[in-house]
């Protein structure tokens, strides 16, 4: 059965391939489908057997015809002599309507001066260019957290790895054959890779001192080893070299500029509306594409500039455009432009056909490679252009507490992936987000049964909060292309309301104790967090106040008891109070903190100190004299790699808690077989292999 309900016909292919295409009822369709004229479309089945219907017991001229079998006729016709009238396959859009008459007259004649002239085309169809092929082969496997991007240079390929203490960064290689890897020996201690030149001679890389984040030092580092050049003054979220290499397009906040090779900035190419990244030219036409980052509305999009001097804009890949799309390569020819989008909850990898858009005359189409409850990442076609190397990941993480008198951390609930979570005021629930989907679930504690789901995708939801009663949870939520909002849900399930109208952003909403009020921040953005400022909702009037002298600080916690508000100031992250009686806010120990929590009796601030360091731990403050001590530390604890993977909170009887990964994460090869848009009656697909055989790989 075809299941696309457009058509009312399901046509399968020699290559077992179904096309889903309307059938032709009638000699005028026929010929307008050929770009020809009824009279010789009649010839046409006469004397070259062209492939014609009649429809049963209907009049004289009652004929039918399927377009694939014309498809083929036309891929299989003999050779004709020059000179003579030749059919030609007629071209479609990528929205599969066909042209207008004289748009199909114009490419037919183009096409039938190529038959003729040269004689070695013999046929055109226009089919799926690319497919990956039998089963990956395992270039790496290890617990470390792996992070886009893949580069490749000879028969290498290049990726940044987490460090066993969580802190730091380091650039790995690993050898195609499959034969070897292991660590670069690199002297910056968190190198952050921009590209690699094509003969594997040097890198352009970042030394990340502050964020990732951020903008940060660039540098040259020769390969195989060397001292590392830096270049200029260059602080850069991002860059690569023209493909001359005599000079060097980088990102700095959410402007592209140029630069000379060693580091002088020459002018500003542009302004985006986010931090581009991930920079490729294409070897065929030589424009630019890369990714902006949009951190407002949390969304990802590929632009693109066909030259330096002209604005980019967003580029149309065939595919729905909240799709989360980034990290783009093309393959060595430049036909074909693979990249990663959001398809249910997880990143697919999809290759565009660059390769059909001259005989489309429009824009081209995606085709899907990847699919499954995994994530495919950061595609890169090997240097032969036979094979694809990409991550992979299993997303899971499971809920650990810590066991004071033994000092260890513990598993908290048996087969249970969670993300962010929240117990109930009484401890009799647990609500948590599941970090494959970003769900939000209901449980029953102590061992997390009879669970329920609460939210459904496309909503991703992140840190829920019960209210004093425990009749609502507020949480974050946000759908693709959408900033975050601070939502309220029944906690026995039923519809998402949102607290404030409009198109604003909110994070972090909590309870006032008295559960008439909500407080609530603002999403962490390295390029306006200091214009942050907390707000406070009276859910009754629906008034919305701002908290004096707040601007500044994220991620606001009530007290149990109402007398103060925690918070974290952005950039330095340091922790403060706010006392409600007098209205004044005074600093708490901590550095890099996040993740506050109140004990029961408000007399404790527990919290995350060190995030992104070498030792980050699970720190009380008390507040009566302001005195921190390290309750647990969270070095030991393998932190999931993704958002919210840093997460702490508190269980019954302030227990810490804590999150600890169970992703699997590999770097595989992939065989590509891919079909030529341009097909003979002797050429066929052909599968090819430039992997390790299987087995070999690390």
């Amino acid at each position: 059965m075809c299941n696309n309900p457009a058509f009312w016909f399901c046509y399968t292919d020699p290559d077992m391939r179904r096309v889903d295409r309307p059938r032709l009822n009638s000699w005028k369709e026929i010929a307008a489908y050929l770009g020809c004229s009824e009279k010789t479309a009649r010839r046409w089945e006469v004397s070259r057997q062209m492939p014609i219907h009649r429809v049963p017991g209907g009049a004289k001229g009652s004929v039918y015809a399927f377009p694939g079998e014309i498809d083929d006729w036309l891929a299989n016709r003999p050779i004709q002599e020059p000179g003579s009238a030749e059919p030609q396959r007629p071209q479609y859009s990528s929205r599969g309507q066909a042209f207008a008459s004289r748009g199909r007259m114009i490419v037919a004649a183009l096409l039938s001066s190529l038959l003729v002239g040269g004689g070695a085309l013999l046929a055109m169809r226009t089919r799926r260019t690319v497919r990956l092929s039998g089963a990956p082969v395992r270039l790496v496997r290890s617990l470390a957290a792996k992070l886009p991007p893949l580069l490749t240079a000879r028969s290498l390929v290049f990726f940044q790895e987490q460090t066993n203490d969580y802190a730091r960064f380091v650039m790995t290689q690993a050898s195609l054959r499959g034969d070897s890897s292991g660590p670069m020996n690199l002297p910056l201690e968190n190198p952050d890779p921009g590209v690699v030149a094509p003969d594997g001679s040097a890198m352009l890389l970042r030394s990340v001192r502050g964020s990732k984040d951020g903008d940060e030092p660039l540098f040259l580092q020769p390969l195989p080893a060397g001292e590392p050049i830096r270049l200029g003054e260059i602080r850069a979220y991002d860059s690569a070299w023209t493909p001359d290499r005599n000079h060097i397009v980088f990102s700095r906040k959410r402007t592209v500029y140029l630069a000379s090779r060693d580091g002088k900035i020459l002018r500003k190419l542009f302004d985006l509306p986010g931090r581009a990244y991930h920079f490729r030219w294409s070897p065929k036409t030589g424009s630019l594409r890369f990714s902006v980052s949009d951190s407002k509305l949390s969304s990802y999009r590929i632009w693109q500039t066909d030259s330096l001097a002209g604005p980019p804009s967003p580029v149309w890949l065939g595919i729905d455009e909240s799709a989360q799309q980034c990290c783009g390569e093309w393959s060595p020819d430049g036909r074909v432009f693979y990249f990663q989008a959001l398809v249910d909850g997880f990143y697919q990898v999809f290759a565009h056909e660059e390769s059909s858009s001259w005989l489309h005359l429009g824009r081209g189409t995606s085709t899907q490679l990847t699919s499954g409850p995994l994530n495919y990442r950061s595609p890169l076609p090997t240097q032969d252009g036979k094979a694809l190397i990409l991550f992979t990941q299993s997303q899971k993480s499971e809920l650990v507490y810590y066991e004071t008198a033994k000092g260890r951390w513990l598993p908290l609930l048996d087969g249970v992936s969670a993300a962010t979570g929240a117990f109930s005021p009484d401890g009799r629930w647990l609500a948590y987000t599941r970090p494959s989907d970003h769900t939000l679930w209901r449980c029953r504690a102590p061992a997390c049964t009879d669970p329920i789901r609460l939210t459904a995708p496309p909503a991703r939801i992140a840190m829920p909060r019960w209210s004093p009663d425990g009749s609502q949870i507020a949480c974050m939520m946000r759908t693709l292309g959408t900033p975050w909002r601070a939502v309220v849900l029944p906690a026995s399930g039923g519809p998402v309301r949102r607290l404030i109208p409009g198109a604003g952003e909110e994070a972090d909403p909590d309870w006032s104790p008295t559960g008439d009020q909500v407080i609530f921040g603002r999403p962490p953005n390295p390029d306006s967090g200091s214009d942050a400022e907390l707000r406070i909702l009276e859910l009754k009037t629906g008034v919305v106040r701002p908290v004096p002298g707040s601007r500044g600080y994220l991620t606001p916690r009530w007290s149990p008891d109402g007398k103060f508000l925690a918070a974290v100031r952005s950039g330095a992250l340091e922790p403060a109070l706010y006392e409600l009686a007098t209205g004044r806010w005074s600093p708490l120990p901590g550095k890099r903190v996040g993740y506050l929590n109140w004990s029961a009796d408000s007399s404790t601030l527990f919290l995350l100190s060190g995030a992104g360091s070498r030792e980050p731990s699970f720190l009380a403050v008390k507040i009566s004299d302001r005195a921190a001590h390290v309750v647990a530390s969270l070095s030991i604890v393998r932190k999931p790699p993704f958002s919210f993977g840093d997460w702490v909170g508190l269980g019954p009887g302030d227990v810490p808690l804590a999150l600890r990964d169970l992703s699997s994460e590999e770097v595989l090869c992939w065989p590509l077989a891919p079909y030529s848009t341009m097909t003979t009656l002797f050429s066929r697909p052909t599968t090819f292999s430039a992997c390790p055989a299987p087995g070999s790989a690390h």
